[in-house]
């Protein structure tokens, strides 16, 4: 884990409200969608996850 690495994460659960693991693994949803510059479809069946997943535009499964 980086400095800026804990950064993203902590803005993440702020902005959201999310739990540190919940954040830990949107973040690094969105860190991958960047590097590969492809879609990303996020599978979760907590309620606030689910909502800030949709917030940040990733596809979720198994909508």
């Amino acid at each position: 884990m980086s400095e800026s690495l804990i950064r993203d994460v902590a803005r993440i659960a702020e902005t959201h409200g999310l739990r540190a693991y919940d954040a830990i693994h949107l973040t690094s949803a969105l860190k991958l969608k960047e590097r590969l510059n492809a879609s990303v479809v996020f599978g979760c069946w907590d309620a606030a996850l689910k909502a800030a997943v949709r917030k940040v535009g990733l596809q979720l499964f198994p909508e």
